[in-house]
């Protein structure tokens, strides 16, 4: 059983940015994982793939608030850039021989919760206005139920 598990009030109701979110969540679960059976190796790859991974999504992110005219773009590329270079300081850190799973996985709890249901779901709304009749809402949007 996973660790931690994806609820429906993460949610921000456009399905690419849950999936990108429930990636990073598999991440986590994945260093969970690592960590309970002592696998330092693993951790540091999970950590490597966390961290290419965020950069790729925050990027992807990041140009769409600009795009859609958000006006608190710059303050969440900002929070982007500050959580992916805590990323990259655990992962030296863990390279350095140094016991960083207690202290990753609780931020990236806090992380998950709070970025995604606060942060995130602040520029849904501009994006959708944006883009909503566009082929492009069409692509990330909602499916049919």
């Amino acid at each position: 059983m996973a660790h931690y598990q994806w609820e429906q009030q993460l949610d921000t109701g456009i399905d690419t940015f849950d999936q990108h979110h429930q990636r990073i969540m598999e991440y986590a679960n994945a260093i969970f994982d690592a960590v309970k059976y002592n696998d330092r190796k693993k951790v540091g790859q999970c950590l490597d793939l966390l961290l290419e991974y965020t950069v790729s999504v925050f990027s992807y992110e990041d140009n769409l608030m600009e795009q859609s005219g958000y006006p608190y773009a710059e303050d969440h590329k900002q929070v982007h850039r500050r959580f992916t270079a805590k990323i990259a300081n655990y992962r030296d850190r863990h390279l350095a021989g140094e016991d960083i799973s207690r202290q990753l996985l609780s931020d990236l709890k806090i992380w998950i919760t709070n970025h995604v249901q606060r942060d995130d779901r602040d520029y849904v709304p501009y994006v959708r206005k944006k883009f909503s009749t566009s082929w492009f809402m069409r692509l990330i949007g909602k499916k049919c139920a």
